[in-house]
Order: structure tokens, then sequence, then C-alpha cells
């Protein structure tokens, strides 16, 4: 018998052994299953990272059991259908939730029952919302849905009151540690600082804490390391600045020296959003310690880049290279990414 974080017994075969700690949704979600009685849609909220997919996945895999639920977990059984933004949308798009309607009706392949998950649904827009409502207000027989989210909140009022909220949990830094020790085995070549910073980086999420062990945000060589500061802090002068002309020159004298590989580049904005956090947190918090640090190694650094730069355009920063980092990822091209965002960091403020 393996054990989940918390003591509750499980059985290996479960479709929800894969799943760590959540043993109050995990038993929630097993228990109405075996009842019979599991809602037709849910709300699963979270930060990026938390487990909502897996969960998701899981919940299918138990509805379909037996033979089937391997299949489900693989992600090849025709009835259990992930939606998620495609290339070039920031989100699901009404015509796919219009297909859907006539997709739901159908009979299910092998199943006894067809799982539609919703991936980053707080970014719907109204009328995408609208569309999924009028399914989740007349579901077909033996269809469920779950609606995946960083918050519930962005979701219609109307949306939420058809399917309850159900949130993932987050962990301590102390039982991510453990977690990674005992689960990743490159964790174990990390020094204690840099394991303590994934972790730290992490927010509370395994997906977030294996993520920045992936990272070159933690264990960050000097010149990358430089290159993220500058950025950062030329964005930052340039907000405080009356006089930003030649701020603005260095700023875009910066692509030259910025990566053209797209992985490396998203390695740099990566390590500049660590940097930015951490000046957002001593913005917040003038008594921030070493310990809540991510990128700067002293409490004072942070301190004296954000000290002129109101918190408003530290999020507006923020939010451009998050952007950007997104945007990479749909292959666009790489330096007009680059240009693009350099262009929206000189006008801020």
């Amino acid at each position: 018998m393996a054990k989940t974080k918390g003591g509750s017994p499980s059985k290996e075969s479960s479709p929800f052994s894969d799943i760590y700690g959540n043993s109050e949704l995990v038993s929630f979600i097993s228990l109405r299953i075996e009842a019979g009685d599991l809602a037709h849609a849910y709300i699963l909220e979270g930060p990026d990272g938390s487990g909502k997919t897996l969960l998701a996945v899981s919940a299918a895999a138990a509805l379909a059991g037996g033979k089937f639920a391997s299949k489900v977990k693989r992600m090849v059984s025709p009835d259990v259908v992930i939606f998620a933004p495609q290339p070039g949308h920031k989100s699901i798009t009404v015509d796919e939730i219009r297909a859907l309607k006539s997709d739901a009706a159908m009979t299910p392949n092998e199943l006894d029952c067809r799982v539609f998950i919703f991936d980053e649904a707080q970014d719907m827009s109204t009328a995408s919302q609208n569309t999924l409502l009028k399914l989740l207000e007349e579901p077909p027989r033996n269809i469920y849905f779950f609606l995946l989210c960083t918050s519930a909140s962005g979701l219609l009022p109307t949306v939420r009151s058809r399917a309850p909220v159900l949130r993932m949990e987050l962990f301590s830094d102390e039982e991510l540690r453990d977690y990674l020790l005992e689960n990743v085995k490159k964790s174990r070549n990390f020094s204690p600082d840099d394991l303590d910073v994934a972790v730290r980086a992490a927010r509370g999420t395994i997906g977030g804490a294996i993520k920045s062990l992936s990272s070159r945000a933690v264990t960050a060589e000097s010149g990358d390391r430089a290159l993220a500061s500058d950025l950062i802090s030329i964005s930052a002068r340039l907000c405080s600045s009356s006089r930003p002309t030649k701020l603005k020159a260095e700023l875009f004298s910066l692509a030259a020296r910025l990566p053209s590989d797209r992985l490396e580049l998203a390695e740099i904005l990566s390590l500049s959003e660590f940097a930015l956090r951490d000046l957002i947190a001593a913005k917040v918090n003038p008594d921030i310690d070493s310990s809540a640090l991510l990128f700067y190694r002293t409490p004072e650094e942070p301190k004296e880049a954000s000290e002129e730069t109101p918190l408003a355009n530290l999020s507006e920063m923020f939010s451009i290279i998050d952007g950007t980092i997104t945007e990479l990822a749909m292959n666009v091209n790489v330096y007009t990414t680059q240009i693009s965002m350099l262009y929206r960091l000189s006008r801020i403020g």
C-alpha cells in the first residue's frame, strides 16, 4: 500500500496514485464516483503546476475504470478530451465550444461516459463562457466537465453557479523540498542554496518546483544573471526617470546582447521574472529578508532597485515579460518578439 501525504492509504493501481497530497480532494472525488453521484461539472482552481490537469485526468480514469483507465491516463482514449488555447489564440474559442456541443451529444466510443477538460478556462471570452454555459445548464447524459483555472473569479458567476469550485492544495517549502529529494533524482545534485531557490520559486506547487530545477534560473551563469539584471534595472529606472532618452538607448542596446536562440532567450526572461518578483516583494514588504528572495542575494539590492519605481509599473513589466515568454513558445519570430518586448518596456510609465 502506498500513502498519500496526510497518511491516507491508496493502492498503487489507483487512478489517483500519481497525485501527491490533495488527499481531501482525491477522497471527495473518488467517493462521489463510487457512489455514482459525481456532479456533471467541477471547477479546479489552483496556480500553474498545482496538478489540476493530473487530477482531472485521474478522475476521468476512475470514471473509465477497468482496462480503459490506463488508456485515459496515457491520453489515448477518444472519450476524454482536453481543450487548451491553440497557437495564435489566447483562449479556447467560441467555434471550438460550438463544435463541442454537437460532439457531446454523440455516444461514447468505448467508455460509459465522456469527459471534457478545459485548460486556462479563466481566459475564455464572455461569448465562449456563455456558449459553454448552455452545455452546463443542460448537459447530455454521462458527460462530465472539468474547468481548470488559476482563479475562479475569471469565470462568469453563471458558470460558477453550475460547477462547484475545488481548490488545489499548496505545499510548504519543506514539503516541496522533501518531494523533490524523494522523487526527482537530479534535485540531489543541487546545492542546498540552489534547491532552496527552486523551492521558493515554486510558490507552493510541485510543477513549479520541477520547472525551476529544469531552468537555468536556478543555477544561472553570471553572464546570464547580469543580462537579466540589466534588463530589469534599466526598465525600472525608465519608469522613474524624467529624462529617459539615454536609458531608452541603453534598453534597446540590449537587443545585441540578448540570445537569438528561442530557448536561451526564454531562460533569460525567466531569470528576469525572478528578479521582478524580488523587486515587487521588496516593494510590498520593506522588511523582507534574504530567505524570501529568488534572484538577489541580499535584501538591499531589490530595495534599492525598486525604490523609485511604482508598484503598478513593476507589475506591468512582469506582464510584458511573461507575455513574451508565452509568445516565444508559440514559435513566433524571435527577433521581432524581442524588439516588441523592449519597445513595450520602454513605454511603461
